[in-house]
């Protein structure tokens, strides 16, 4: 039987970080993880938003979190376009991540020592895993506090909490979600409240900090130091 693939994670604060973010997302939604490693650099990409079938004209929204991250050994089957790319179950990578604390306190354990993260073998099949986002042609829009997004986001949650009560119907629910996450915030770029959700739900955004907005053809992102938002316009097929 084939070994899983390994990533080797630099140290405890990586492994940590990788933690928060995977368990982030997992509240948003618990179902996959797709992860690009190359070198040793491992990208770790979630969905946010998606549209609900073919006649959902909201956007795609999905978060990134890169960290030194390098495979061990070959990526095999796992190889496309000359990256390990794999669609593996959320909670899966999550358990193993915690599989990898060290014996006693965090305050113990020595923050340098590498760790090495086995791949759950389970691959899956998810539509937003197979739309590829540009990897250069970005340019530069605009660029945004942190406080503006996180409030646009606070004011998002509170709209659709209130105008969602627990007998409303599964289409009407998802109506007022795309009503609140595909509102504009930003008219040059065209950034919505739905990624600023995304940047702070995945922990994102920081007070005092900005985020820059770039665009390439139909995708927009929202890039911050602790990790990306991508949106894709669902008009673009």
């Amino acid at each position: 039987m084939a070994m899983s693939p390994v990533l080797r994670i630099p140290d405890l604060r990586a492994a940590r970080d990788l933690e928060s973010f995977l368990g982030r997302a997992g509240r948003i939604e618990d179902g996959a993880v797709r992860i690009v490693a190359t070198g040793s650099v491992g990208a770790f990409w979630v969905p946010v938003l998606r549209p609900q079938g073919i006649l959902d004209t909201s956007p795609l929204v999905l978060g990134v979190r890169a960290l030194r991250a390098e495979l061990l050994g070959e990526a095999g089957d796992d190889a496309h376009a000359g990256a390990f790319d794999v669609t593996v179950p959320l909670r899966a990578l999550l358990d193993r991540l915690a599989r990898l604390r060290a014996p006693g306190d965090d305050a113990s354990a020595d923050a340098t020592v590498g760790f090495d993260l086995s791949v759950p073998p389970e691959r899956l099949r998810e539509s937003w895993a197979g739309i590829a986002a540009p990897t250069g042609g970005w340019s530069l829009t605009g660029v945004l506090p942190a406080a503006t997004l996180i409030a646009a986001a606070d004011q998002g949650i509170a709209e659709v909490a209130e105008a969602v009560p627990g007998n409303l119907g599964t289409a009407l629910v998802e109506r007022v979600r795309t009503d609140v996450w595909t509102r504009v915030i930003d008219e040059p770029s065209g950034l919505t409240s739905g990624a600023a959700f995304a940047a702070l739900s995945l922990g994102f955004l920081r007070s005092g900090e900005d985020a820059r907005i770039l665009t390439a053809g139909a995708w927009l992102r929202l890039e911050t130091t602790q990790g990306n938002v991508l949106l894709r316009s669902n008009q673009a097929r």
